[in-house]
């Protein structure tokens, strides 16, 4: 008995020399390769966050106890291959790398049902739906009047007629519809037994509220903006002229700028762009004018005439502009940005980048912060082109926190999941109508959309809401895309 005593106490006393030691260094992130030198190494870890949460993560063959959100400490460098599986869900999997003393970060992979569900919002059929751009209401249309249009909110799930039974304008036709991203607000010019007419409407919850702004109007704008929060300023665009329009004195400042190649609104500034390329700057009342930049227009085509630019001021330090031919110019730069064919662009104001994209490709283009007072400017934005294989891409948002990016491409909508550690990667959602928009609400994280078939109102989940967990406090692994050229 006295022997086996000892020996079990000789057994217990190297188990502890061995063991102990292992345990604080794994504890201070150290781990023993095991290779030929058996050297001890600094480790890494890995930490998944999933929409839904509660996914099963495997490492290769093995399968961890931790459910999604977890991290994985403790992991010597390499690459390693992920697995998320979750019931109803499809599988995924990745090669993603751990590097010593760094925290690889997969905060926002998204799960897709096996079976996409959507679902009919509203039974009866619509002609086009319009998006209160940047707002939580659409516009539904069943027909040319302004009867015929339907209020739809997707906060509260109600619907209702944008103009009540028996008014007065219901049998008025509509003819041209303007709308600005952000407003709750949409300008009409509407035909009906009295001639034409110009109708700003504001759409709220207790109905519409319209104000006739037809003696306001000259001639018919090429284009008219507004600052998405005003309701007081309208201005309408004709040829190289400006217009301002004062819907709540209802007056009207002829040629209020002139000589204009480009223009824009924010809700405190004018941008305007000189035909000889400079970006100028005044107030609603034409007031502190100042010059800001110069944009490199180029030369005028050999037939016809230069194109107009559209002002996007996404920050006071990031102003672009967009023509009717798809340049995107940015100013100080000495060449386009992308030179010609860009559709859209949508901002992603939390990490400083903006989606572009062509009928054939989707770009992204980070900022640096550049500052107008610099006195030497950062190097350019840098463009990337993440998804080429496109045939006619016409819409775009970003979702899940700009982790991803929904596209129409066609009469099909499409997921493109950006923040990964290799090529984006694609994932088909469903149809929808020909020549109808689509709408995506972050707030809800659901596409709206006509169904093909039925003309119906219907909607698709595609972000659930989820639980964030803390970021361990370790330098974060850069995530490597290999998406394509880097030239526009």
């Amino acid at each position: 008995m006295t022997l086996l005593r000892r020996a079990l106490f000789y057994v217990f006393l190297v188990a502890y020399l061995v063991i102990c030691p292992l345990t604080i260094l794994y504890a201070f992130g150290y781990a023993v390769h095991p290779g030929a030198q058996q050297r001890i190494v600094k480790t890494g870890l890995i930490y998944l966050s999933t929409s839904p949460s509660g996914a099963s993560i495997y490492i290769g063959r093995r399968r961890f106890t931790k459910k999604t959100p977890a991290s994985l400490p403790g992991l010597l460098p390499g690459d390693y291959p992920v697995r998320l599986v979750l019931k109803n869900h499809a599988v995924w999997q990745q090669t993603v790398p751990v590097e010593a003393e760094k925290a690889t970060v997969l905060e926002n992979v998204l799960l897709l049902p096996v079976r996409l569900k959507p679902r009919i919002v509203l039974p009866e059929p619509y002609e086009q739906l319009l998006p209160l751009l940047g707002g939580r209401r659409l516009l539904l249309t069943r027909g040319p009047r302004l009867g015929d249009i339907v209020v739809y909110d997707t906060r509260s799930d109600a619907a209702w007629p944008l103009l009540p039974p028996g008014a007065d304008l219901r049998e008025a036709n509509v003819a041209a519809r303007y709308l600005v991203k952000g407003s709750p607000r949409v300008l009409v010019r509407v035909e009906d037994s009295r001639g034409w007419r110009w109708l700003w409407i504001e759409v709220g919850r207790a109905g519409a509220a319209f104000a006739d702004l037809t003696t306001l109007f000259l001639e018919r704008p090429d284009d008219v903006q507004w600052a998405p929060r005003s309701r007081h300023y309208l201005f309408s665009i004709q040829g190289g002229s400006v217009h301002r329009v004062d819907a709540v004195n209802r007056a009207v400042s002829p040629r209020w700028l002139t000589g204009v190649a480009g223009f824009g609104v924010t809700d405190r500034e004018v941008y305007m762009v000189a035909e000889d390329g400079r970006l100028l700057r005044v107030d609603s009342e034409g007031r502190n004018a100042s010059q800001l930049a110069e944009l490199p227009l180029s030369d005028p085509p050999w037939l016809g005439a230069r194109p107009f630019h559209h002002v996007k001021a996404f920050a006071p330090d990031t102003i672009l502009a967009l023509s009717d031919r798809g340049e995107l110019l940015a100013p100080r730069a000495a060449f386009p940005l992308v030179e010609g064919g860009v559709v859209g662009l949508e901002w992603d104001a939390n990490r400083r980048r903006l989606l572009c994209w062509q009928h054939s490709r989707i770009g992204i283009i980070e900022f640096n912060g550049e500052a107008w007072d610099a006195d030497e400017p950062e190097p350019p934005p840098q463009l990337q082109w993440v998804y080429q294989e496109g045939a006619r891409i016409t819409e775009a948002w970003w979702a899940h926190e700009g982790s991803h990016v929904i596209f129409r491409d066609g009469e099909r909508l499409h997921l493109l999941a950006l923040d990964t550690y290799g090529p984006p990667q694609l994932a088909p959602l469903l149809e929808v109508k020909r020549d109808s928009a689509v709408a995506y609400m972050e707030e809800v994280g659901a596409v709206y959309y006509l169904d093909p078939g039925s003309s119906q109102l219907s909607s698709l989940q595609v972000v659930p809401k989820r639980e964030r967990l803390s970021l361990p406090p370790l330098e974060t692994t850069a995530r490597r895309r290999s998406a394509g050229s880097d030239a526009p």
